[in-house]
């Protein structure tokens, strides 16, 4: 690899991670347009109207909001911890009922070298524990139309 590539590399990563802490700041912003109401004095009927005009859905202005409010707000979680995670993972993570900080950020710690997928496979065995997958189905999608069916076992 060139020194131009790895460069090219490195600074990707650094730009995922920037873009990372600009969520949270994206995310308290919100977060405080919306609690103080300061969308009408831009003259937006609502909130709703407002992310409306800057092109976020209300479900994900929601959960940007979930996750200020639960690690910066709640547990104090330092941005360049929270930034290594990432947005998403930090989303699923915000569901949890944590004990206290400590726990918080052991759950933030191990999600940072894990998947989204690994994320909520974690959360899905603390609630329901280890599965053996005895009672399932399948899944079958029309190639044709798109539609998904559950096929059970008899």
């Amino acid at each position: 690899m060139t020194t131009i590539q790895k460069t090219l590399c490195q600074e990707t990563v650094s730009l995922k991670k920037e873009i990372e802490g600009y969520f949270l700041v994206l995310a308290k912003n919100l977060k405080q347009i919306r609690d103080e109401e300061l969308w009408r004095a831009e003259g937006y009927d609502s909130f709703a109207d407002f992310l409306m005009e800057i092109d976020v859905a209300e479900s994900t202005a929601s959960r940007m909001i979930s996750v200020y409010q639960t690690f910066v707000l709640s547990f104090a979680v330092k941005v360049e911890k929270l930034k290594q995670v990432g947005w998403s993972k930090l989303y699923l993570l915000s569901r949890k009922d944590f004990k206290n900080k400590t726990d918080a950020e052991d759950w933030i710690d191990s999600a940072v070298l894990k998947t989204r997928q690994d994320v909520e496979e974690d959360l899905r065995e603390e609630k329901v524990g280890e599965c053996l997958h005895k009672d399932y189905y399948d899944l079958r999608v029309c190639k044709s139309c798109g539609k998904k069916m559950k096929i059970y076992d008899k």
